[in-house]
């Protein structure tokens, strides 16, 4: 058991635990990966909402909104200090570099932290912000403007900014970092924008089912999962081939999804009971 609505989940791959922001009561779970169970509960401000990981200084990030802080816990000895630099809806971390990357959806700015010395960068991108990725091997984070239809690249090192076209209200965004591929969820035309990363243009787009929110790659088969919240299923893209393979169900009104590394196994996060579907993949 976890505190009162859970709301957003990360794992730190290194020390085995996965951390659980908990709406509901202004907490975060943290679960031994070993063995299961809760080994602790950290208070927090008010009204999480998202999480980010840096495995490097083994550092949690947790946004929140309307509590004005950011809160930093310190994945060693469980204490959360409160970081006065606003509210937050979407957090990105960049471990080689130590920068933290901070959206709100109605602020026109991404504010980029540095972990080392607490100085915040403000970089102009517009506002709308709608999700973002970020992609260690050339140092860009991306994000999806829904007002424009367009991604935007934020270049770490330079902070210069580019667009790239794609479909109506982009929500959902991932990084396949061999392929050199960003799969993108267009929300408003129920589609997915494939972008060579190469080229940085789109180099298909693929229908999907209504209203997709979510998307999840499996790095070994090339799959990726994309969460159609009206259509209570996951569309299945090969993604080496830029196709659509299959429809899955997924539960009702799926939101988000994540995939199991190790089997491939896609998980979809619902509305409703049962509140996480596990789906069944062919092989």
């Amino acid at each position: 058991m976890v505190g009162r609505e859970p709301i957003a989940i990360a794992i730190n791959l290194r020390t085995n635990r996965i951390y659980v922001a908990n709406s509901g009561d202004a907490s975060v779970s943290v679960i031994d990966g070993r063995s299961d169970a809760v080994e602790a509960i950290i208070a927090v401000a008010r009204l999480p909402y998202t999480m980010a990981l840096d495995e490097t200084t083994n550092r949690i990030y947790v946004s929140h909104t309307y509590a004005g802080v950011v809160t930093m816990i310190d994945g060693a000895t469980s204490k959360a200090i409160p970081l006065k630099i606003g509210d937050a809806d979407g957090v990105a971390v960049d471990p080689q570099n130590g920068k933290v990357f901070l959206y709100t959806y109605e602020d026109s700015y991404v504010r980029i932290l540095d972990e080392a010395t607490g100085a915040v960068t403000k970089v102009g991108v517009g506002p709308h912000i709608w999700g973002m990725v970020f992609d260690e091997s050339t140092a860009t984070l991306y994000l999806a403007h829904t007002a424009t239809n367009e991604i935007v690249a934020l270049h770490e090192n330079s902070l210069s900014v580019s667009t790239i076209p794609v479909g109506k209200i982009p929500c959902a965004l991932a990084v396949d970092p061999e392929t050199r591929k960003l799969f993108v969820a267009n929300y408003g035309d129920n589609t997915v924008s494939i972008i060579d990363l190469q080229t940085r243009r789109v180099s298909r787009t693929l229908p999907v089912g209504r209203h997709p929110q979510g998307l999840a790659i499996d790095f070994k088969s090339k799959r990726v999962f994309v969460a159609n919240l009206h259509e209570d299923s996951l569309t299945v893209i090969d993604g080496a081939k830029n196709a659509v393979t299959s429809t899955l169900h997924a539960g009702s009104r799926p939101y988000a999804v994540a995939v199991d590394l190790q089997s491939g196994t896609p998980y979809a996060a619902n509305y409703s009971s049962p509140w996480v579907t596990k789906v069944v993949v062919s092989k």
